[in-house]
């Protein structure tokens, strides 16, 4: 019996403190008209405004203002066939995802290879664009919202739609329509109440197998 007590304590003591990752996605909106471009020489989309950042793993959410620009390096291949645009580009460069609010950079990235662009023209003409990024930056802040951070994963997904789609020869532009950067974040929690009285009890439950063991030998 105390044996199983113990086992319980020192699980409790590890559920308590365990390292966890949330994903933490930063949503934007509506661009201008042709902030979406797919080129033989490059990608790019933005600016778009930032609307709210969301905890993904604990649906909270939080209304932050900013601006979301991303592109990529020239097209490795394009498919053009009528009415219809594929595309893979190669990396960006430093920052070629970016999220600011004024001067406070949010989020900085490059994305990576084989990043895809996929437009469809016609009166309900759509665009999509998706690629990974190496997170090279994020504001220890903005995870402080959610009691997160500071670590984050080295990888993270960027993904825009787009409407009012133009396709001419090799290339298309559109209207950015929405989409969002996803990161995880990696490390312990900020510890709040529960958790601190979650680890308090285990502590109590450790003391008293061991307080039970030294009267049972004594």
């Amino acid at each position: 019996m105390m044996k199983k007590a113990s086992l319980f304590t020192i699980l409790l003591l590890i559920s308590s403190s365990a390292a966890f990752a949330d994903q933490i996605n930063f949503v934007f909106s509506f661009g201008a008209p042709g902030t979406m471009s797919a080129q033989s020489s490059g990608f790019s989309a933005g600016p778009a405004p930032l609307i709210q950042v969301t905890d993904a793993t604990t649906n909270v959410t939080k209304l932050l203002s900013g601006t979301w620009t991303t592109s990529a390096g020239p097209a490795s291949s394009i498919v053009a066939v009528p009415g219809t645009l594929l595309a893979t580009f190669t990396p960006g460069s430093l920052n070629s995802v970016f999220i600011h609010q004024g001067s406070t950079v949010l989020l900085s990235g490059i994305t990576g290879d084989a990043g895809r662009f996929l437009a469809a023209s016609g009166p309900n003409g759509t665009a999509a664009y998706f690629a990974d990024f190496l997170v090279t930056e994020v504001d220890p802040a903005v995870l402080a919202m959610f009691r997160l951070g500071p670590g984050f994963a080295p990888i993270g997904t960027v993904s825009a739609t787009g409407g009012t789609v133009n396709i001419a020869g090799l290339g298309a532009t559109a209207t950015v329509g929405g989409g969002s950067v996803t990161i995880q974040t990696v490390g312990p929690p900020i510890a709040e109440g529960s958790t601190l009285v979650l680890f308090g009890s285990g502590l109590v439950g450790v003391g008293w197998v061991a307080r039970r063991r030294l009267f049972c030998n004594a």
